[in-house]
């Protein structure tokens, strides 16, 4: 492991070193340890004193010691003096300065430090993107208290790495490199220059970059008019070359503007062809260093390398241009992975453009290097769209004929942009022509940067007959270039489906909090940060209980713990409960909290989880100083953590928090479920009496009776689309297992009304259509959605009685066309269901006396048997509930759902465990019975809501009769005539 920090012991003093807004001193033996306190390790410790707030400490600057996708594993021994009695909170942090003035800090590492010895910090990470300046710093203790570090180290594990195969080579290949003998060998394109230098007089006062002159080219009327040199005896095939040169610009211009390096191919053929070798945006009030570089696969006739870009009228100034060998390239082709059969032409531009297009922009492909020092991810090219005016603009392929419906497809590509220095989206669309309409179909997307690669990766199908398909990359805004590695297509391999988690010694309903009710004080408990921890009492009967369960109740009493000196949001009461929580199981989380003195208003309060990196929200809640706030919340592990912290934060710094009655307990979802199905029986079924009469009727008595329910008349739905009903398969398996529908986008305000005034119903009406035919019942969606992105420009453009009027516009027309309109909506995009959480919500909905739908429920686990429990606990919830008067999933196909991992039946249409739990319940819920018909003439039973038939043995043969139960309490009474 190697230590990027250098004096990490400060055997150098603080040399390197800087105290952040405090003093700083270096402790050693010979001058006298501070307070006798003596070092770690070695004989040198920092001491950082006359702190005025918790943020001061020491800092060094490690910009140019780190790397992009290198872990980096920190580490040292801190302790604090000072007027305190118990441990406060020390962190590493990274000062992350972006470009402009944009600033962002990262902690490393937290821990608690006392005065009375040393303590290890250690963190570890890792950077996906550099910034322009990184600082490492220590800090965290209260003002006045000061903070002693001793022996800080920054390493990583160097790797043996392939011999490499660079020479290296120094020699400028630019004769007259630095203008010193003028003009001599390079020659302006079609316009005028000349060189300035401190004899002759420097342009506008400008001084050269080095050295004693430079280059300006002026009179320019076309942007790639510029300069240029031959340099086609100094390059071979197979070199890499290094190209640098300062560059700024002069004119009437307010803004930077682009400056190209280019070299000029003349092949044997007589062809000519560009390739792009360098870019930057340079101004007028600074000389800006342009990198870049290149390598030819063949020698061509003539090189000619010069440099270009500005606009019109705007004069090139150019200093200290260099062009080195920097070794060797073995240039390889790059193929598809064998076994891949790839939809794409030309995926890696082996074959020049071929089969490639701009999408109203220019395209252009690049050997090994261009646009500065951007070198491709894989094999030896990548392409570019320039002269991009729409974010539309971009590179694109037609791949009709070699994309088929109903096959499931794989998209990767790597990305990047040039242009910006801010990161901006990247998507690779799909453009299809279906017989009647033409649709958009988003396959990945991603924020790319100018600093590295991105990797798009997703997958698609195609539901509808279409009679082209174009793929195409796109998505910046106007002016900024997209460049692309390589895009392979390819049909998609089937994953085998994870096996069923074992759940193993699982204590249910005990609380993995000790000391709780803090009986023993603070004994299990420790501050987070630097925050003060004390016990008080409060009056009891301020309190309900949390459970339900009648014996939890004396988990609840007046005590509560108190946090005080919060300095940052982050500060609370904390356990560490790492041993006592088990993999794949549902813990129910809950609390009572009052924010206390110190703040007015009310605050978020959370509980959070720190699972080794990450940060767990398991619940929050609203509390204000007036009254004790209820808490509630769920998680669950999937993968085995290292450590796991549960504090209670939230309240900005400065303001109290109390917590009583914290637990954390793992749920007993097949005890929940027995109380459930008594719940339902009282809910959704009724008392039934079959009379027969007829002139068989005085016979019937103790024959055989065989009832079966056909359908349950309560509202099981899903959300369709246009476009996916056209596939057979999604179609038949709505029909069979569904009730109701709701349009997913066809009936949302921006696509019946995209045009102020132009109604489009369209497609609603082909949707409606469809439904009536497989007698399906519709309901619609929410009259307005307030996200930004789904409200119409038209729209988003009105404000006050000019907003109200189109809105009720929207509604009158819904009316108009028979859609009844009230009741609530209640969206259920959930993870980690627990019964009674959910229960609990749909009751004090029900106050309002509406009706509840669920109109978008999924549920999300990637393991499709922990989907399915985590299904089961939604559903039997909701359709035990009075209240609930119809459950509208939104989405069941995979890649047709608004969030991953929520399907039930998988893209090729194969019923996933999720799936199966679904049918089973909507089985559970249909009754069935058999019986004899007693000697009154009649057969008595108890069943759910809808529609049956019923078979009678009767002496004559068998009769088959059909009848309804209504939804109702009264006993209903049926009469059948055999």
């Amino acid at each position: 492991m190697e230590n990027i920090l250098s004096n990490n012991d400060f055997s150098e003093g603080l040399h390197l070193w800087h105290p952040n807004g405090c003093h700083g001193f270096v402790a050693v033996e010979g001058s006298g340890y501070h307070h006798g306190i003596r070092p770690h390790s070695g004989s040198n410790y920092a001491v950082l004193t006359r702190r005025m707030h918790n943020w001061q400490g020491l800092e060094q600057d490690i910009t140019e010691k780190v790397t992009v996708g290198t872990e980096y594993i920190v580490a040292a021994h801190v302790r604090v003096h000072g007027e305190l009695n118990e441990p406060v909170g020390i962190q590493a942090t990274l000062k992350l300065e972006g470009d402009g003035s944009s600033t962002n800090y990262q902690s490393v590492a937290r821990i608690s430090a006392s005065k009375d010895c040393w303590e290890k910090l250690e963190g570890s990470f890792e950077l996906k993107t550099l910034p322009r300046h990184l600082v490492f710093y220590i800090e965290g203790p209260p003002p006045g208290v000061d903070l002693l570090i001793d022996s800080v180290t920054i390493s990583y594990k160097k790797t043996e790495r392939a011999a490499s195969k660079l020479v290296s080579g120094t020699e400028n290949i630019i004769s007259n490199y630095d203008f010193s003998e003028g003009l001599h060998l390079w020659n302006p394109i079609c316009c005028h220059a000349y060189v300035a230098s401190q004899w002759s007089g420097f342009l506008d006062g400008i001084r050269g970059s080095s050295g004693e002159n430079y280059a300006v080219v002026s009179k320019r009327t076309e942007s790639w008019q510029g300069l240029e040199q031959d340099i086609t005896d100094k390059v071979s095939a197979g070199t890499a070359y290094a190209v640098s040169a300062y560059v700024r610009v002069d004119g009437n211009i307010h803004t930077k503007v682009e400056v190209k390096a280019t070299l000029r191919l003349h092949n044997t053929d007589d062809s000519t062809h560009y390739s792009p070798v360098g870019s930057l945006l340079a101004s007028k009030e600074k000389w800006e260093k342009m990198e870049g570089s290149f390598c030819l696969t063949n020698m061509p006739k003539r090189v000619v390398f010069y440099l270009e870009g500005p606009p019109a009228g705007v004069d090139l100034i150019i200093d200290s241009i260099n062009i080195t060998c920097s070794g060797y390239q073995q240039l390889k082709e790059v193929k598809v992975p064998s076994g891949v059969d790839t939809i794409v032409k030309n995926p890696h531009f082996e074959e020049g453009l071929n089969n490639w297009s701009g999408r109203g922009c220019n395209i252009c492909r690049h050997e090994l290097t261009a646009y500065g020092n951007v070198k491709p991810l894989n094999g030896s090219y990548f392409a570019s769209a320039t002269g991009r005016v729409h974010n539309w603009n971009g590179i694109q392929q037609d791949i009709t004929g070699r994309v088929q419906r109903k096959v499931l497809y794989e998209i990767s590509s790597a990305v990047r942009i040039f242009g910006s220095a801010n990161d901006t989206e990247v998507r690779v669309t799909l453009w299809v022509q279906e017989y009647g309409r033409e649709r958009y179909v988003s396959l990945a997307k991603n924020p790319a940067s100018d600093k590295q690669w991105t990797h798009l990766k997703g997958k698609f199908l195609l539901h509808a007959p279409f009679s082209k398909a174009v793929i195409f990359v796109e998505g910046p805004p106007a002016g900024i270039d997209i460049l692309v590695d390589g895009l392979v297509l390819s049909p998609a391999r089937k994953l085998h489906a994870a096996p069923r988690p074992r759940i193993e010694n699982v204590s249910y309903g005990a609380n993995v909090i000790h000391n709780s009710a803090f009986s023993h004080g603070l004994s299990g408990w420790s501050p987070m940060g630097s925050c003060r921890l004390s016990i008080h009492t409060e009056s009891p009967h301020m309190l309900s209980a949390i459970l339900k369960d009648p014996s939890a109740k004396q988990h609840i009493r007046g005590s509560y713990i108190l946090a005080t000196n919060r300095t940052d949001v982050w500060m609370g009461p904390s356990q560490v409960i790492t041993d006592k929580l088990r993999l794949h199981t549902t813990y129910r989380v809950s609390a009572w909290v009052r924010a206390g003195s110190g703040g007015h208003g009310r605050y978020h309060v959370n509980v959070c989880l720190a699972v080794d990196h990450q940060w767990v929200n398991g619940g929050q809640v609203e509390a204000d100083g007036d009254q004790w706030y209820e808490l509630k919340g769920a998680f669950k592990l999937e993968k085995k953590p290292s450590k796991v912290t549960a504090y209670v934060q939230g309240p900005p710094p400065g303001v109290d928090l109390r917590v009583m009655g914290f637990q954390i307990y793992a749920v007993d979802r097949k005890a929940r479920f027995e109380y459930l199905k008594e719940k339902t029986d009282k809910v959704r079924k009724r008392d039934v009496i079959l009379k027969f009469q007829g002139s068989d009727a005085a016979n019937l008595f103790g024959s055989s009776i065989r009832i079966q329910q056909t359908e349950n008349s309560f509202p099981f739905g899903s959300c369709i689309g246009r476009s996916n009903i056209e596939n057979e398969d999604l179609a038949d398996f709505f029909v069979e297992n569904f009730n109701w529908a709701v349009f997913e986008n066809e009936l949302k305000w921006y696509w019946t009304e995209a045009e102020q005034g132009r109604l489009n119903y369209k497609d609603s009406d082909e949707l409606l259509e469809f439904c009536r035919k497989h007698n399906i019942q519709v309901r619609g969606h929410c009259l307005f959605w307030e996200v930004e992105d789904s409200v119409q420009p038209w729209l988003r453009s009105l404000h006050g009685h000019h907003l109200m009027a189109a809105i009720q516009n929207r509604l009158q027309s819904l009316l108009s066309r028979g859609a009844p309109v009230g009741g609530i909506g209640l969206q259920g995009h959930i993870t980690h269901p627990v019964g009674d959480i959910i229960c609990d919500s749909l009751d004090k909905l029900s106050i309002l006396g509406l009706p509840i739908w669920i109109t978008e429920l999924d549920v999300t686990a990637e393991n499709e048997h922990i989907r399915a429990d985590d299904l089961e606990v939604y559903l039997r919830e909701a359709f035990a509930h009075p209240s609930v008067e119809g459950i509208i999933l939104w989405g069941f196909w995979e890649l047709f759902m608004f969030r991953e991992h929520a399907h039930l039946v998988d893209v090729d249409g194969t019923i996933n465990e999720a799936g199966k739990r679904y049918i089973a319940l909507k089985q559970e819920w249909l009754t069935s019975i058999t019986g004899n018909v007693d000697h009154h003439g009649e057969l008595k039973f108890r069943g759910y809501h809808g529609s049956y038939t019923v078979e009678v043995a009767t002496p004559s043969g068998k009769v088959t009769r059909s009848f309804v139960v209504d939804k109702d309490n009264a006993v209903q009474v049926v009469t059948l005539n055999i």
